[in-house]
């Protein structure tokens, strides 16, 4: 009994000299002050490498001739299309590109589809439309396969991470006078993170982007070419 009434005394006695701030924490007299803590995000200007689309998120080396752009609203990459050597025809013709050949860190070498990949690390959140712009007819110096049409599949959509996903928009007939052509959307608070699309799978990537060249066009012998931009802007543009 002595030794509760001895406890119960010094109890009385921090009470009177102390303030209660916590579970069985005392402290004297001296009153209270607080401290403050801050977190600030810096604009990401980082280069974000391409993943395999068949083995994510599997690093692969895009080239020196094929970098990535800035952050933090970037394209990280986007293929080129062979659509390979053919006989000269007279007929309606449709020609479809090869898979694509990407480099493992390893430097080995790997068919894999047809795709793009972007990255909105903005923290915004404000959306993002990724667009498609074919700079001219398939052409040598002298020749050009005038009436000739690249037709894209619409592309699978998949994320490295958890955000809402952007949409595709479907079937597109691109323009060969530069018109663009929107491809991917992503809405307001769609589309954060990286994002790959494949024209494809593994199995019909081959029939995924189609050229058709009509049959009545002069065609001569030689390599035709043209290149597509791809731009990827927040709003319409």
């Amino acid at each position: 009994m002595k030794t509760k009434q001895r406890l119960f005394l010094g109890m009385a006695v921090l009470i009177a000299g102390g303030t209660l701030i916590g579970n069985n924490v005392w402290a004297e007299d001296g009153g209270q002050t607080n401290s403050d803590a801050v977190l600030r995000y810096e604009k990401n200007l980082s280069i974000v490498e391409p993943v395999d689309p068949t083995d994510p998120p599997t690093v692969i080396d895009p080239g020196e001739e094929k970098p990535g752009t800035e952050g933090p609203l970037s394209i990280d990459y986007a293929s080129d299309w062979n659509f390979s050597s053919h006989e000269s025809s007279n007929k309606d013709e449709n020609y479809y590109a090869r898979k694509d050949v990407v480099y493992t860190i390893t430097g080995a070498e790997k068919e894999v589809p047809n795709f793009f990949q972007v990255t909105d690390n903005s923290g915004k959140n404000a959306g993002w439309t990724l667009y498609i712009q074919q700079n001219g007819q398939f052409k040598t110096e002298s020749s050009s396969l005038k009436g000739a049409q690249v037709v894209l599949q619409e592309p699978e959509i998949f994320t490295l991470g958890d955000g809402d996903e952007p949409v595709a928009k479907g079937m597109i007939q691109l323009d060969p006078d530069g018109q663009l052509s929107p491809l991917l959307v992503a809405s307001k608070d769609h589309g954060t993170g990286t994002w790959i699309g494949t024209f494809g799978n593994e199995e019909d990537a081959e029939k995924s982007i189609q050229l058709k060249v009509p049959g009545n066009v002069a065609k001569e012998e030689g390599r035709y070419t043209t290149s597509f931009t791809w731009t990827l802007a927040t709003g319409e543009i």
